[in-house]
């Protein structure tokens, strides 16, 4: 043994000791590099293995709900986030601390257990939930994490976990997509079990049966077996000037139709009831209408799914970052649309593993989330015009006391990968991802029908970014609770 591996095992032993998990286990929380976006950390060892040490902590000890009201767990979410930001092992740990002194234990049922048989029979009960755990785990130890995905995700005409994968603000899809970004088993078979735990996204079960029904077959020429996952291209180069799907509309254009169609007209849910008003949302059918505008072909091509992933996390950039308060005079920022942004962020971490017949229903379904969760939030006004032209949005202390030639991603980044608000880390990660992926498009690539696509340009995710943190704040304290100052 070297050396090294020697104070390797001696580290991964002293936290197995210090947090009463077993070292062989611990090991397989060990999470991979990210394709996606990992930036270095201080001592990436040490990071590594706090991460690993926390998840471990986290699937032996609690509940994916950390009330009975079904608020989410994010343990797991704000750890790998960071972790990926180049958060160091003292950043980490704190973050756990601070989240670990209000979970449940996780507790349920003990003398029934989940099998191939019985498992439709308790979605939707928490109570279920370590047993759901243990059964995923399984599966996923038979026939691997990407194909238990596939399987119970997407193939299975019963379940409707594809729905259910989208129910809580998109918390299990997060939640099994971190696992497949870091290639922990665990955290796909606990992202599984939360989702088993949830019920339906609104609007989506339906769409589930209805696309269940329909044959699709793998492509013959064997598009599905491509290795993606080695080929970054999510620049999504273009001979276009601007965007033109081959079929339909696009999803600006959907939004434009939905924000001028007299016939529509939607009240802003609160927080306390934005399941009915995603249910409401769900039910119009001139709202269905629109959305069936969004098509992708049932067997597109790897080109396509590029283009159309690019364009979703385009748009939920721009629901989050441009809808305005009239009356206050601002703009909001949301809790809710602030998902959308968060959960777009596993498309590029999923599509590229699954097989092709699966990439078209899971880019139909996320689009169609995001339509009924902007209009269950009123469907804000969405002002490009305010954003992209007022510099004073995106000045702040922060960025004037730093030398003019730095590039301010640099204190974004730094900000969010220490960040106290799990929800602060999330967003601009993707907002990082976006900038790197997307920041040669240029400005009118999507002009169309909403007013203001003629100056949508990539400058939209950094300024995302910095307006997210100029209301989150860009520092504090660690024991200083910030989640609520999303309501503000």
């Amino acid at each position: 043994m070297s050396q090294n591996q020697a104070l390797v095992d001696a580290s991964m032993e002293a936290l197995s000791r210090q947090f009463e998990v077993k070292l062989s286990l611990l090991k397989e929380f060990i999470p991979q590099a990210s394709h996606v976006i990992f930036l270095p950390s201080t001592n990436g060892r040490e990071a590594a293995e706090m991460t690993a040490s926390v998840l471990a902590e986290n699937e032996s000890r609690y509940h994916c709900f950390f009330n009975e009201r079904g608020f989410h767990n994010h343990i797991v979410h704000h750890a790998l986030a960071s972790y990926s930001l180049g958060a160091n092992a003292e950043t980490i740990k704190a973050n756990f601390e601070r989240q670990a002194v209000y979970q449940r234990p996780i507790v349920g049922v003990e003398n029934e257990e989940i099998n191939s048989e019985n498992w439709t029979f308790h979605l939707e009960d928490e109570n279920y939930y370590q047993k759901y755990l243990k059964f995923f785990s399984h599966e996923i130890k038979e026939k691997g994490a990407i194909k238990t995905v596939e399987e119970y995700v997407f193939n299975r005409k019963e379940g409707n976990m594809l729905s259910r994968s989208f129910g809580g603000l998109l918390h299990p899809f997060i939640h099994w997509g971190y696992g497949l970004e870091f290639k922990i088993d665990h955290i796909v078979a606990e992202g599984l079990a939360q989702t088993a735990a949830h019920s339906p996204f609104a609007g989506l079960k339906s769409f589930e049966i209805e696309h269940s029904k329909q044959s699709i077959e793998p492509p013959s020429n064997g598009a599905h077996q491509l290795p993606h996952s080695s080929r970054l291209d999510w620049e999504s180069p273009s001979v276009h000037k601007t965007f033109k799907p081959k079929k339909g509309l696009t999803g600006f254009d959907i939004l434009s139709k939905i924000a001028h169609d007299p016939a529509l007209e939607f009240r802003n849910g609160s927080i306390e009831n934005i399941l009915e008003a995603l249910q409401k949302s769900a039910k119009n059918e001139r709202l269905a209408y629109w959305i069936d505008h969004w098509i992708i072909d049932e067997k597109a091509q790897w080109d396509e799914i590029i283009d159309r992933t690019k364009e979703i996390i385009w748009v939920v950039t721009v629901i989050y970052a441009t809808s305005y308060d009239k009356e206050k005079d601002k703009f909001i920022l949301d809790f809710v649309l602030m998902h959308l942004v968060t959960a777009s962020i596993f498309l590029p971490v999923t599509l590229p593993v699954l097989e092709s017949q699966f990439r078209p229903k899971l880019l139909k379904a996320f689009f169609r989330a995001v339509v009924i969760a902007w209009t269950a939030k009123g469907a804000p006004e969405l002002e490009l015009f305010k954003c992209l032209s007022d510099s004073a949005l995106i000045s702040t202390t922060e960025l004037q006391c730093a030398e003019k030639e730095e590039n301010p991603w640099f204190k974004v980044l730094g900000s969010a990968a220490k960040h106290p608000d799990e929800h602060t880390t999330k967003i601009i990660r993707t907002f990082a991802f976006a900038s790197t992926f997307y920041g040669t498009t240029k400005q009118g690539y999507y002009y169309g029908e909403l007013k203001g696509t003629d100056l949508l340009d990539s400058s939209i995710f950094l300024r995302a970014a910095i307006m997210t943190l100029n209301k989150m704040d860009w520092e504090r304290k660690h024991g200083d609770e910030g989640t609520m100052k999303w309501f503000d």
